[in-house]
């Protein structure tokens, strides 16, 4: 077997094998000993693998021949996969591109209670940023730090285990603000109380988690600097949760004032602007809610609603505020379709007809007017 001719070809396909790369490759390394085709392309293909066993997959073939070429198309594939670094921070450690392998590390963001997730997150993300240290290719610096800060098996690792006394600084903290469990180890290694700048909670509102994330920091610090431009950010990116949450630790911002700004926003489409109105709905009750349904934008004559009727269809049934006055009742008979305004008029609701709804109803532009009145 060891005079066996085996294409290069064989020895890509096997190193493209997802489920069996690894014993095939050892196979073949048996079998051929030094007749094994080390080529660029099976190199390449090895670097390339999508295999979860393309480390060891490399790392056996380098093994048998150390004097093996190091195509950079294979360090830069490689680079993608942090189970590789420390084989390349080895052979080529001057080819690894360090800025982007600790993005990536940055990239795996699981938590501290997700056990299985995180330790293949530490068989992957941790190998590497170890082995940048350990061969200080880079230190545990503010850069470093926030750079990896959204993935927490990173963080816990540079502020428990490598570098304890590390300042935690505004900088990191916003790149942990992404990551509830990142920032619950910011909060309980801070060594003094700092101010939490509002770039950290904007950071924050982004995350699907950012109600956690804001809790963590004001049950440690006491307070959380929610300004009328976070308060604006918050309902845009996380309307359904992140108003209410915001709107309960500080109380003094007024719903109206703030929805008006969002509305002012020409970059957030009708459909969101209609899912923060119901969030702000729900903060609201009484005349201030008919308020903000009376405010809500319409223009018919331009055959634009803004996405009013969409909205009143998402609050029927049960979510119109109160259904049963007069107010609500003609700003629904103005606006909406025929359609719309039967089921509304259909509900349990005890709503009455007065003079004042069907003069709303002769100003509708938009509903077929014999068939409403």
């Amino acid at each position: 077997m060891k005079d066996l001719i085996f294409p290069s070809q064989m020895a890509v396909k096997a190193a493209q094998n997802r489920p069996f790369a690894f014993p095939l490759i050892k196979e073949f390394l048996e079998l051929l000993g030094n007749a094994f085709p080390i080529t660029d392309s099976v190199i390449i293909a090895m670097a390339k693998s999508p295999s979860p066993d393309a480390p060891r997959v490399l790392e056996e073939t380098l093994t048998r021949f150390p004097g093996a070429g190091m195509p950079e198309e294979a360090v830069q594939a490689a680079s993608k996969n942090l189970g590789m670094i420390p084989i390349f921070l080895d052979r080529v450690p001057g080819q690894v591109p360090i800025k982007e392998v600790l993005e990536q590390i940055g990239t795996l963001e699981y938590g501290e209670e997700e056990e299985e997730e995180e330790e293949e997150e530490e068989e992957k993300g941790l190998p590497a940023l170890k082995a940048l240290l350990d061969r200080q290719i880079v230190s545990a610096d503010e850069t470093v730090i926030a750079t990896v800060a959204p993935s927490f098996s990173a963080s816990k690792y540079n502020l428990v285990e490598h570098k304890p006394d590390a300042p935690i600084t505004q900088k990191v903290l916003v790149r942990a603000a992404s990551n509830a469990s990142s920032m619950k180890l910011m909060m309980e290694k801070l060594k003094d109380l700092i101010t939490i700048t509002k770039e950290v909670i904007l950071a924050t509102i982004r995350d699907w988690q950012g109600a956690d994330t804001i809790k963590i920091i004001y049950d440690r610090l006491g307070s959380v600097p929610i300004t009328r431009n976070v308060w604006k950010k918050a309902p845009i990116e996380n309307p359904e949760f992140m108003t209410g949450f915001l709107f309960r630790l500080q109380r003094d911002l007024k719903p109206r004032v703030v929805w008006e700004d969002i509305w002012q926003d020409s970059h957030t489409d009708a459909e969101t602007k209609a899912t923060v109105t119901m969030a702000f709905l729900n903060l609201v009750e009484g005349q201030e809610a008919i308020d903000l349904l009376q405010a809500y934008p319409y223009d018919w004559e331009q055959k634009e609603d803004h996405g009013f009727e969409n909205l009143i269809q998402r609050l029927l049934p049960n979510d119109i505020p109160s259904p049963e006055t007069e107010q609500v009742a003609a700003i629904i008979v103005e606006r909406c379709s025929n359609e719309v305004i039967e089921k509304f008029l259909n509900t349990e609701h005890q709503i009455s007809i007065t003079d004042k709804v069907m003069q709303a109803a002769e100003r509708n532009k938009r509903a077929n007017k014999e068939a409403l009145l």
